[in-house]
């Protein structure tokens, strides 16, 4: 029954964190009228991300990009969960423990069609970011070397609460766009 409640509570703020990412407000802004959306691609793209959110996800692309496991402990919180394309919920330590396990990787923030590559908003101890990303890797989830990297482009969204005067993420949902590496 608690697992029940935990998973209906992370997929409501994941809802909450979309919907708020949608923000109709700005569609006005983008101009030409029609559907929501409809003038992305046109005129200026967002100002770039700042502020303590931001620097998390650099330091979290910085971590993943040194193989840091320690780092990338220290910016989630101990319960934190994972969601993938799938839809599986997992400790987000195994997740960290595949990300650096073997070969050398490089994780790049996206942006695309006029956005900003990062959106994020903080909300009193809560906050979240959201990105495009490209994963870049010299070798399998299984250990083996590959001649070229492969690469997974997708979405993160995170989902962080203050813990003392640090941020931590508590919620990190990745879709891959297209196939993963290895089917689970």
């Amino acid at each position: 029954m608690k697992r029940l409640i935990f998973g209906l509570l992370v997929m409501t703020a994941v809802f909450a964190a979309t919907a708020i990412a949608q923000d109709p407000a700005a569609g006005a802004q983008r101009g030409g009228g029609g559907a929501p959306g409809a003038g992305r691609g046109r005129g200026t793209p967002a100002p770039p991300a700042t502020g303590p959110i931001a620097d998390m996800v650099t330091r979290f692309t910085d971590a993943v990009n040194k193989q840091d496991a320690a780092a990338l402990q220290k910016m989630v919180t101990a319960d934190a969960m994972l969601i993938d394309e799938d839809g599986h919920f997992d400790p987000i330590n195994q997740w960290i423990t595949k990300l650096t396990a073997t070969g050398s990787k490089t994780l790049t923030v996206l942006g695309g069609r006029g956005l900003s590559p990062l959106t994020v908003s903080e909300m009193g101890d809560t906050a979240w970011a959201a990105f495009n990303f490209n994963l870049k890797e010299t070798f399998t989830p299984r250990g083996q070397s590959t001649s070229s990297p492969n690469e997974i482009n997708g979405t993160v969204t995170m989902v962080f609460k203050k813990n003392g005067g640090d941020w931590q993420a508590f919620l990190v949902h990745v879709a891959v766009i297209g196939k993963a590496f290895i089917p689970h």
